[in-house]
């Protein structure tokens, strides 16, 4: 076999460059090059989709928010007629398949990529109240707790709650006997109040139960909830609580109330169940 001449050589190589070049796929033009050891094509999708290109080819994007109104306003500005939500009562969470897949026959399938999921976060006045919930207090303790969420408190309302704040205060050197339940919603609370002329017999009234209005999640709307008023009275002194009643259900029902919220703003059905 002849021996090849300079000239010929370089043809080659610069032959052998030209064709090694990338090349494009023609079913979704993704380039790719041939690589020597093995014969092999390997596709470079990089080559195309870099960030030295003046766009990505589609959106990849996983949004968080956290209230139901930025839910609903990044639903307006990136939905189409596609999109579906879903919500999972379990985790409490909100997700919206934005480039979700168009239904019926024929219709290509899309990539479910582009996504906003609103993780709700429980407020900071329920975290205070289930924080301490069944907490047992001390008389001081409790009155400055019940001064410091009266606002919370809708039945018998802040004001009388503050009331009950200054009696609790105004008894914690007393010595108590006895509680009873009264009719109209209250216990009494008998004790004795020893000064250096005298000592007398008193009663302080307390209400056995009251509802708080709330917010369960950040940026939600307020729930009522019950509590009962719990206490013991331990050699003269007053241990006092509350018990909050079913707060697993008012968890239920403040879902309930954002995953409405969310489907009356945008005008849609929401699928229970998750993604």
């Amino acid at each position: 076999m002849p021996e090849l001449s300079k000239d010929a050589l370089k043809q080659l190589i610069d032959l052998g460059r030209q064709t090694a070049g990338p090349q494009a796929v023609p079913e979704g033009n993704t380039p790719y090059v041939v690589v020597p050891e093995g014969c092999k094509a390997q596709a470079m999708p990089e080559l195309v989709w870099n960030e030295h290109n003046p766009h990505p080819q589609r959106i990849k994007q996983q949004v968080k928010v956290l209230d139901p109104g930025s839910f609903v306003s990044y639903f307006q500005a990136f939905s189409d007629a596609n999109s579906r939500i879903f919500a999972h009562e379990p985790t409490v969470s909100v997700k919206a398949i934005l480039d979700y897949h168009a239904a019926g026959e024929g219709n290509a399938p899309r990539w479910g990529s582009h996504t906003v999921t609103l993780d709700l976060q429980k407020s900071e006045e329920w975290l205070r109240w289930t924080g301490s919930n069944n907490k047992q207090f001390t008389q001081q303790a409790f009155a400055e707790f019940l001064e410091q969420n009266a606002i919370d408190v809708v039945k018998p309302g802040p004001a009388a709650i503050m009331d009950v704040a200054s009696d609790l205060q105004a008894t914690t050197e007393v010595e108590f006997g006895s509680a009873v339940r009264q009719n109209d919603g209250q216990v009494r609370f008998k004790y004795t109040e020893t000064t250096k002329s005298s000592v007398g017999a008193e009663q302080l009234k307390v209400p056995d139960q009251f509802t708080l209005s709330l917010p369960v999640f950040v940026g939600g709307a307020d729930i009522p909830m019950q509590a009962l008023l719990r206490f013991r009275v331990k050699e003269g002194h007053l241990v006092i609580w509350y018990t909050l009643v079913r707060p697993e259900e008012v968890i239920r029902a403040a879902f309930i109330a954002a995953r409405q919220q969310i489907g009356d703003a945008l005008g849609v059905t929401i699928i229970n169940g998750s993604m």
